[in-house]
């Protein structure tokens, strides 16, 4: 009997030593939790290692909620609506290459005619048999001249505004053009430009050997320069069409690339009109067969 006693109290005792334990553990829990979701916080608020002006802080989760994801990286697609730009992607604007909107140079077939523009404009022009008039002289119309006082010659203007891959000499205050590639409009072909070599040449559209007999003749030596250096009527080309081209109007020349054609008749037509100059009775029946081949 004293025995079984015994053994109860030692169990009792036992137990309640046992009670203790666990109370003091459950004690200490809520200090040593509290610090692991502080350390949680101070992981998500920096981003993962983002500032403040790329990854906006979330506000902290409430106890009840469920627990809160991993900090976004700036490549996730879904990435909060006020965050920064990922720079990997950003795209720089870039100055402006001579040629281009903005550089000074002449822009290609900024002041072309309109379709609609070009056949009203054909109308007007007075027809008239081509006089043979004497005294042309190509240096008349001072080409190459620098007009519009920017530094350069308009060869280097055209070359500049018509190549793609453009390459300058230095030290020639962005003006001189050594390389680049040529989408030729003539020939609807595309091919290697090197300074000095003879296989592209800027045109004339409306040759100056047409304008004096159609009216050029009458000009000022202001007017003859303006003419011989209009971005309008130069255009860059395979030197040997033209050459094949010569002075020929509409009548007598085309480019062999059809597809360029309705715009080359209305530029030629633009710069007839704007200079007031004269169509043959063939060449305004050569202009409105192109034009009627062009598209509304």
């Amino acid at each position: 009997m004293n025995s079984a006693v015994a053994t109860r109290s030692t169990r009792i005792r036992a137990v309640s030593l046992l009670a203790i334990i666990v109370f003091a553990l459950l004690s200490g829990c809520g200090s040593d939790g509290t610090s692991q979701i502080n350390g949680n916080d101070v992981a998500w608020s920096t981003g993962g290692g983002g500032t403040a002006d790329s990854d906006p802080v979330p506000s902290r989760p409430s106890a009840s909620a469920a627990p809160a994801p991993g900090p976004r990286s700036h490549n996730d697609s879904e990435a909060p609506a006020n965050s920064g730009p990922d720079v990997s992607t950003q795209n720089e604007s870039k100055p402006a290459a001579d040629g281009e909107d903005g550089s000074g140079s002449p822009q290609r077939g900024a002041d072309g005619a309109e379709l609609g523009a070009a056949r009203s404009m054909l109308d007007e022009l007075e027809v008239k048999v081509k006089e043979h008039r004497t005294g042309y002289d190509p240096e008349l119309f001072d080409w190459s001249a620098d007009v519009d006082d920017n530094g350069c010659d308009t060869r280097n203007d055209a070359l500049r505004r018509d190549l793609k891959d453009l390459e300058i000499e230095a030290e020639t205050n962005g003006c001189v053009a050594i390389a680049g590639e040529l989408d030729d409009d003539y020939l609807g072909e595309s091919y290697a430009f090197e300074r000095g070599s003879a296989n592209v040449d800027v045109d004339q559209i409306v040759s100056s050997s047409n304008a004096w007999q159609t009216g050029a003749s009458d000009m000022s030596v202001d007017e003859l320069r303006e003419f011989g250096n209009d971005p309008l009527n130069l255009l860059t080309v395979s030197a040997n069409v033209m050459r094949q081209k010569g002075g020929g109007d509409a009548a007598a020349w085309l480019p062999p690339n059809e597809a360029f054609q309705c715009e080359y008749v209305s530029r030629q037509i633009a710069v007839k009109h704007k200079y007031g100059l004269a169509v043959a009775s063939a060449e305004k029946d050569a202009m409105e067969a192109v034009l009627g081949t062009c598209a509304d």
